[in-house]
């Protein structure tokens, strides 16, 4: 497929861009502990531009000192404009554009983050757990007004080729906007005009610094989900198109949610692509101005059938080139199929978003590259090394297909009869199919990189003597905890529920509420069973990062699926017929008897990994990945994958 509407130039004001695509901001902390850029940073950056991205916009750019994150950049000081000139030059030497994102908190932020009370149009808190911001005076106001101006001049001085200002997700130029953060009663309060001229006079300001011919592009939330009707919708949206456009700019990015809806804002695997198009849409209709489209793009069908459509001029496509970074290229070599997609697991890019200088920053679940673009590199081994790799998991399949591409002869063996482990299985609950999907693509990668698979074939103490590799990789998985509960031979495991090698009754007890006893209640749900979990500990899914909690709540709220937390089986008792119950005793020591047809067990993993000894005995060198280390998310087992492939020469 070749794209038409997605490769054409197109021009944002006075700027051409090669081709349609913008890497949107993303909030990185790749940025130095002292806000400036460096290497890591940089290098993100660079390798999306040398595949191929029109332009990048930077996460977004404190403007005002008392406006920062942990290790994200500045422009409020003229000493950061160094580190921006050298991005700038690194983006540009492959023709890409370089776009900072112009931003100031406001209430989104707490003094421990920035070493400032937060400040905000007028003093209310975000919620419960966040601090009553201080009401800005108007002095103060026309401060931050002049310090967006002058943060724009400095990076037009850096090289930079436009600026965003952040309209959008609930930060300081989006409260001013929204009714639902703004009580104001003077000028900058009250109507929607009113609201919107703190914006306004931004625009005006950096206007003035950066001249006619710079381009300025307005981000904003065209939706705040917050459950407010005072909140922005759709309607109000377009009617703040057509002020902000009034108000000099260059090109509108129409973005959804606020910090009050993080789940629209970086949307899961849970929203459908491309699910906020309409709202671009719909500002496209109002406006004349360049329109960017934003939300779940991730793939180049779907990216250009925006664009064929009219329904936008640009899209913006993240998470996409976070997941493969040649993208735009293989799109545009007719190499679609060879794409790495973003899922939406989220499980990296926001996830894991840390708080630590020194710690987590922005990555991606099947990209462990992602943020370590300057360190990874794919060195051809040494020395080229027989090397099994027991288990066709995620962890295994990704060690096997590095291993290759650097020369060793990888070979992998899977005891069952197919590939993918339990990552595969996360793919079957409703709405998970892209989580399949990515998984069968792992097993055709690594049988068209040429890696041998063997499956139905357990590594063994004599397939060790047949094969006598250099180095084994255990990346076998693990094995369900099976409780002593009076009863367990009569419960089946929730694998075996989810492949149907098991029939299931109509009422179903699901025993243990962890992600993965959530999700086979889930899907047995939607199968019509009538459907309860037994939890042990005081909440579902503990170890689930915020995202999947949420979902998980709120489907189980829709389905109204009976929860028993702090709750413990201590016995199972089903006739021959497969009717019986469960007993359970909750906290304070009551027993009850709740019937059940199916027992489905999901209590936890314990890690698999008894070939390493036999190894050590052997005298064979062995690396322990994934679940067979320790049970925990894909995002580890595949970065354990990959660090070990790298260190083994």
């Amino acid at each position: 497929m070749s794209y038409h509407a997605l490769f054409t130039s197109a021009s944002i004001g006075s700027l051409r861009l090669r081709n349609r695509i913008i890497m949107p901001a993303m909030a990185t902390r790749m940025a130095e502990p002292d806000y400036t850029i460096g290497e890591r940073l940089r290098e993100y950056h660079a390798l999306r531009a040398k595949n191929g991205c029109a332009m990048n916009i930077t996460e977004f750019v404190a403007v005002h000192e008392t406006s920062h994150f942990d290790c994200t950049p500045a422009l409020y000081d003229d000493k950061f404009i160094p580190g921006f000139r050298t991005l700038a030059g690194e983006i540009h030497k492959y023709g890409g554009r370089l776009c900072p994102q112009l931003w100031h908190a406001g209430r989104q932020t707490t003094r421990e983050q920035s070493g400032f009370d937060p400040v905000a149009p007028s003093a209310i808190a975000l919620g419960p757990l966040w601090p009553v911001p201080r009401e800005l005076s108007e002095e103060e106001i026309l401060e931050l007004v002049e310090s967006f101006g002058a943060a724009a001049a400095r990076a037009q001085e850096a090289g930079a080729d436009a600026v965003e200002i952040h309209g959008a997700h609930g930060y300081l130029v989006g409260q001013f906007v929204s009714g639902w953060s703004n009580h104001r009663r003077d000028t900058y309060g009250g109507s929607l005009e009113n609201r919107a001229r703190f914006a306004l006079e931004i625009i005006r300001a950096v206007r003035v610094r950066v001249g006619k011919d710079f381009p300025i592009i307005y981000r904003m939330s065209a939706e705040e989900r917050v459950g407010s009707p005072d909140a922005m919708t759709t309607p109000q949206a377009v009617e703040l198109a057509k002020l902000i456009e009034a108000g000099g700019v260059d090109a509108l990015h129409v973005s959804i949610g606020s910090y009050g809806d993080m789940w629209d804002m970086i949307p899961p695997i849970q929203h459908r692509p491309g699910f906020n198009v309409h709202n671009a849409a719909a500002v496209k209709a109002a406006v004349k101005l360049p329109v960017i489209a934003v939300g779940r793009i991730n793939s180049p069908e779907l990216a250009d059938s925006i664009i064929d459509g009219g329904k936008a001029d640009f899209v913006s496509i993240g998470r996409a080139q976070l997941a493969d970074p040649e993208f735009i290229r293989k799109a545009q070599e007719g190499r679609a199929e060879d794409i790495v997609k973003c899922i939406g697991c989220n499980q990296g890019c926001i996830g894991r978003y840390g708080k630590s200088p020194n710690g987590v920053h922005l990555t991606c679940m099947v990209n462990p590259r992602c943020g370590h673009e300057f360190l990874y590199r794919e060195k051809p081994a040494a020395v080229s090394k027989k090397i099994v790799i027991a288990g066709g998991g995620i962890a295994g399949l990704s060690a096997a297909r590095i291993l290759k591409r650097r020369g060793h002869r990888a070979v992998l063996y899977e005891a069952r009869p197919g590939c993918g482990g339990e990552f595969l299985l996360a793919g079957i609950p409703p709405g998970k199919r892209e989580i399949a999907d990515a998984v069968n693509r792992m097993i055709k990668q690594a049988a068209l990189e040429g890696v041998p698979v063997h499956t139905g074939s357990p590594v063994n103490e004599d397939l060790l003597e047949k094969e006598k590799p250099d180095v084994l990789v255990v990346a076998t998985g693990a094995a369900p905890v099976i409780p002593g509960i009076p009863g367990i031979e009569q419960a089946v495991l929730a694998r075996d529920v989810l492949t149907e090698e098991v029939r299931v009754g109509r009422r179903v007890a699901v025993i243990g509420g962890g992600l993965v006893g959530c999700e086979t209640a889930e899907y047995l749900t939607s199968l019509g069973k009538d459907v309860f979990i037994v939890e042990m500990l005081d909440k579902l899914a503990p170890k689930a990062d915020s995202y999947k909690q949420h979902y998980l709540g709120e489907y189980i709220k829709k389905y109204a699926i009976p929860v028993y937390l702090e709750t413990k089986c201590t016995a199972i008792k089903l006739d021959n017929a497969g009717t019986g119950s469960i007993t359970i005793r909750d906290k304070d020591g009551k027993e009850s008897h709740i019937p059940a047809d199916t027992v489905v067990l999901a209590a936890g993993y314990r890690p698999q990994a008894e070939l390493a000894p036999l190894a050590r005995i052997r005298n064979i060198p062995c690396f322990v990945i994934g679940d067979a280390r320790e049970p925990r998310l894909a995002i580890d087992a595949i970065k354990e994958a990959y660090d070990c492939a790298q260190e083994i020469e």
